[in-house]
């Protein structure tokens, strides 16, 4: 059988403010506001997370993915980017592969979230010398509102119209996916999310502040503050604080770990079920916001991790894309890239996530203090969908 090689590749973007491995915040010194403490007996008492509620909502790719993947960076992964790739991939799996892929992935993720907000275009690009079968074309143009375009692979002008969809569908924030077509390569899969959104209700001021990063040091960095009624909670492990954007669908919650809670433990306990149970938990109160700015990019590679994670029939020879191609194919590598920034005013994210394919051969009304001045998490969701756009922490910046 001829050998070919296929790749496919997600683009997805979303307008947020924030994440790197190589931070990028400029400080602007602002005037220091002048925060009244707070007592303890002001404090929400601790609600105790109960074991019984570990129960099955879903998968948990979301959340394994990301601690997976996490180490002592700050980082920001898009599981939604990298779901739907898998999920547009998984559609042309057959037998066990496919078996595999969709039990780790949990779930499709075709949906996207109803939010004028967030923009979600997928495409695939076939070289002239192949063809998908008609199935897999009928499927991801119904269920994923795929485009199809054929081009010729051996010329520079097919790079150059790949980079210019996934520019023109992520506004510019992942202007680029591949610097040259590699040997072999003969398809590529792309989805693009595009998000942004301002805050509901906007950070009034921003001042010098210091930021204890994991490694124990200490850095000036650029503290937004703001005193407003938000949905909140607390438990064993963290404060849990929701900041709602504009369009009413998208919120980010930030994940703050309780005093004497090392970030690593904390992150053992994030799963799916216990998140919806600590969503749950939310009550609007009082609360003294203070979060630092933040920019940050990262580059991913992800195919040893999701090997680990169940899917490894995908990766070897015994894959079966049989759906997808009458060539025999098989995944040889997943990356991602991600962008994110966070401001005063709102939130912009971008992700690209690229799948290589080759062949085989409630509590009182009183002002809580939210600070995070140490490393912490960030989720943003979608309350259409339940998907879970973006995933990071920051622990220094």
């Amino acid at each position: 059988m001829k050998k070919l090689q296929l790749i496919i590749i997600l683009a997805a973007a979303t307008a947020l403010w924030g994440c790197s491995n190589t931070s990028k915040t400029q400080f602007v010194p602002l005037p220091v506001l002048d925060l009244v403490p707070i007592t303890q007996a002001e404090v929400i008492p601790s609600s105790r997370f109960s074991a019984t509620t570990e129960t099955l909502l879903g998968g948990d790719f979301d959340f394994d993915a990301f601690k997976a993947l996490r180490s002592r960076q700050s980082i920001c992964l898009s599981p939604f980017s990298l779901g739907a790739a898998l999920s547009m991939a998984a559609e042309g799996a057959s037998g066990a592969t496919a078996e595999q892929m969709w039990k780790v992935l949990g779930k499709e993720y075709s949906k996207a979230p109803e939010a004028s907000t967030v923009k979600v275009a997928n495409s695939v690009w076939v070289n002239k010398q192949i063809s998908i079968l008609p199935d897999f074309k009928k499927t991801i143009q119904s269920k994923y509102n795929s485009e199809v375009y054929n081009r010729d692979f051996s010329q520079k002008s097919a790079v150059a119209d790949i980079n210019r969809w996934c520019s023109r569908n992520t506004n510019g924030k992942i202007p680029s996916i591949l610097d040259r077509m590699e040997p072999g390569l003969q398809l590529m899969l792309l989805n693009a999310v595009y998000f942004y959104d301002k805050w509901e209700k906007p950070f009034s001021r921003t001042d010098k502040a210091p930021f204890t990063r994991l490694d124990g040091s200490v850095q000036q960095v650029d503290m937004m503050h703001q005193t407003e009624r938000l949905r909140y909670c607390q438990n064993d492990f963290f404060q849990i604080l929701e900041l709602p954007y504009q369009s009413g669908d998208i919120e980010m919650y930030v994940l703050l770990p309780r005093p004497g809670v090392a970030l690593d433990d904390a992150a053992a306990t994030l799963s799916t079920s216990r998140w919806e149970g600590w969503r749950k938990e939310l009550r609007t109160q009082r609360v003294r916001v203070s979060m630092p700015k933040f920019r940050l990019e990262c580059e991913m590679d992800l195919t040893g991790m999701l090997r680990d994670m169940g899917m490894s029939l995908a990766f070897g020879n015994s894959a079966d894309f049989s759906k997808l191609s009458s060539t025999s194919l098989c995944i040889d590598f997943v990356k991602q890239k991600t962008y994110i920034d966070v401001n005063e005013e709102g939130t912009e994210a971008a992700a690209v996530t690229g799948i290589g394919m080759r062949t085989t051969a409630v509590a009182p009304d009183v002002t809580i203090d939210f600070t995070a001045d140490h490393p912490f998490f960030y989720i943003i969701r979608s309350d259409s969908t339940g998907d879970i756009l973006f995933i990071g922490q920051v622990t220094n910046l």
